[in-house]
């Protein structure tokens, strides 16, 4: 009856966590806009015959569309799309005949990254002020449907990975590696839950090519009026073999169906007893391999391919995150499907039973939970920016509720660690021991509340804005350098997007100098992306003063302004300056803290690697010590694995009543 209040309980603690997820809106654009010319906001004298469009990450044009709407929010015609030919993150728009009046600029593209929609709005104005607010705002709903895809998507590649790795690895060789298993009614047990692990990977692996084609489905339906075919928009069942052939999500979409394929396949050469615990070691290899490209491949599915200069070590740090998660949460979901209903029937042999399931995956578990808490760390410090982000925002609420979570799950992982300490427990420990299966049961539904937050994230857009790392007290209007004998100060007003006047002083520091100054030129390096160098002349307006005006800070953010003083017959002597561009809207007050968290999360997902590193160095040379000394290997201890005495037959447990 206990045990039934705390899975009760347990259950409504679950739904309530999906409230949460109800009224936290997650925002279900990835693609956003950067920056626009015109720019947002601005009143124009004159009917603009085109639009440019940056956004920060790769999109794909033929899967975008604009509409411009008036001040009444009427339609005044669709817009044709085209790419930038100098930028993968642009786009060019051709406006149809516009008059006088405000107006609203509705664009929807997709990211090329993780395939996600987005959608926005341009305000601007011709001979008339721009609207304040758009009469049509963006949809920034729960995406509940791709939220509970995601869901079942992580536990069926869960299942796969740890249901493969506790019947490859943990139990393998069993039960004809075992001299006590030589017993017909306990090899017929061992047969029964090498099925049940059979038939788990088995069912994930299908469930999981469903899950992908719902995802796919999906992608398409909320394509529709953004995917373009020339100038023609598609509808759903078109839109579908376009992200297959057209968009990089689409691509990696293949290719995970054809690893699940190749998975499944791999399972039914083989069936009936020794397909996993017996297993050959090439089809240990090949099944390894496979899981490991799906996880990867998965990985490059989702937010850790957003950012292309981080890609490089943010997606296998994600693939390493999907296979600790898939570890521990498939290896969890694997013994309990298989043992669980052996147990509960031979109450008599529980302690025991528990024993001989769950005490090898302790290691595994153990390794697996440092290994997601590492990772973990890093993939937060590369996807929220600030403690502000983290707390402010619905992604970092969501995220330190996946937290919390996480701790519940270790703390119940612990109390069953410390269960099956001892083969024959007494006391406190025992009575811990006949609790296990109600225990375990509650591991697995906050692990599945886990899994449906972690959907929940992946559905929603990382707060990837300055707003969230720049703070009022950041903004510096003037710096001063000196390099060799040149002294050089730089002042920049108003220090925001777009027209700025930037006005240098620049002299030598050594009387006399080595020669007079000719030329002072401005060299503008955007550090947040790649958007080239421009070099500018300034104009010299007195003795050592020079000015520049003109629309050369285009983004808010970090900047490198290199002053360049030109002299005769000497060396141009080149002042970098790290410059921060305030965004146009007020910076919000600081909440907690808009220091960067990328640095100190690496730094703790290092430490991490380094003492499990050092752990399982330890522990190996714990075990290889004795036989340095005697000569022999020492006896392991090993689960007892005597048939259960109140099973009914032979027959009853092969046919797994």
């Amino acid at each position: 009856m206990k045990h039934s209040r705390s899975l009760r309980s347990l259950a409504i603690l679950l739904a309530l966590l999906a409230a949460v997820v109800a009224g936290s809106r997650v925002a279900h654009a990835h693609a956003g806009l950067v920056r626009s010319e015109p720019a947002d906001g601005v009143t124009l004298a004159s009917a603009p015959g085109e639009f440019h469009l940056w956004f920060n990450e790769d999109i794909v044009p033929s899967f975008s569309s604009v509409e411009v709407l008036d001040a009444h929010g009427k339609s005044v015609g669709e817009a044709s799309v085209r790419p930038d030919p100098d930028a993968s993150t642009g786009l060019l728009v051709d406006l149809p005949t516009l008059g006088a009046g405000a107006y609203t600029l509705l664009w929807k593209t997709l990211s090329q990254a993780d395939g996600h929609p987005s959608q926005g709005m341009v305000l601007f104005g011709i001979q008339t002020a721009a609207p304040t607010a758009s009469v049509r705002t963006a949809d920034a709903a729960v995406p509940w449907v791709e939220i509970l895809l995601r869901w079942l998507n992580y536990v069926s590649l869960a299942g796969i990975v740890g249901g493969l790795a506790v019947g490859l690895y943990l139990y393998r060789g069993r039960p004809s590696g075992d001299e006590q298993a030589r017993d017909e009614q306990a090899r017929a047990m061992w047969g029964q839950v090498e099925r049940r692990i059979y038939r788990l990977a088995l069912w994930c692996a299908a469930a999981a090519l469903l899950v992908g084609c719902g995802l796919l489905l999906r992608q398409a339906v909320t394509s529709t009026g953004a995917a373009q075919a020339g100038t023609q928009a598609v509808q759903w069942w078109s839109a579908g073999p376009m992200l297959l052939t057209q968009t990089r999500w689409g691509l990696l979409w293949v290719v995970r169906a054809g690893i699940l394929l190749a998975i499944v396949a791999l399972l039914l050469v083989q069936r009936g007893p020794g397909a996993l615990f017996g297993a050959k070691p090439w089809r240990v290899l090949l099944l390894s391999a496979a899981c490991l490209g799906l996880l990867l491949v998965q990985a490059s599915m989702g937010h850790a391919a957003g950012d292309s200069a981080k890609a490089l070590y943010a997606m296998p740090a994600a693939a390493l995150h999907l296979l600790a998660a898939s570890l521990w949460v498939g290896g969890l979901l694997a013994l309990s499907v298989s043992w669980l209903p052996i147990i509960l029937r031979t109450p008599g042999r529980r302690g025991e039973l528990l024993w001989t399931a769950f005490y090898p995956f302790g290691g595994l578990a153990a390794v697996s939970v440092v290994l997601l808490i590492a990772t973990g760390l890093f993939n937060t410090g590369q996807q929220v920016p600030s403690p502000d982000a983290l707390i402010t925002t619905s992604y970092g609420r969501l995220l330190l509720g996946k937290v919390a979570l996480l701790l519940v799950a270790g703390g119940i992982g612990l109390v069953n660690h410390f269960a099956l300490r001892s083969q024959q427990p007494t006391g406190r420990r025992a009575g811990l021991r006949q609790r296990m299966p109600a225990l375990v049961a509650a591991e697995l539904l906050v692990v599945a509340a886990v899994v449906l937050l972690t959907g929940a994230l992946t559905a929603g857009a990382p707060p990837r804005g300055f707003e969230y790392t720049l703070a009022p007290e950041d903004e510096k209007g003037s710096m001063t350098q000196t390099v060799g004998d040149v002294k050089v100060a730089l002042d920049v007003k108003p220090n925001r997007p777009g027209q700025n006047v930037f006005s240098v002083q620049s002299a030598s520091v050594v009387d006399p100098a080595p020669a007079p100054i000719t030329r002072v030129m401005l060299q503008f390096t955007y550090l947040g992306g790649d958007l080239g160098r421009v070099k500018v002349k300034t104009e010299e307006v007195g003795p050592g003063r020079y000015l520049l005006n003109g629309d050369y800070l285009k983004l808010a953010g970090p900047w490198r302004i290199a002053v360049i003083t030109r002299r005769n017959g000497v060396e141009d002597t080149v002042s970098n300056f790290d410059w921060l561009v305030m965004p146009l809207n007020p910076v919000p007050p600081t909440v907690l803290s808009k220091q960067p968290l990328a640095a100190p999360l690496t730094a703790a997902a290092v430490a991490l690697l380094c003492l499990l590193i050092t752990s399982l160095l330890a522990v190996q040379l714990r075990v290889r010590l004795p036989r340095r000394r005697t000569g022999t290997v020492p006896a392991l201890p090993m689960p007892e694995r005597r048939p259960p005495a109140s099973f009914e037959s032979t027959t009853q447990v092969q046919q797994g009543r």
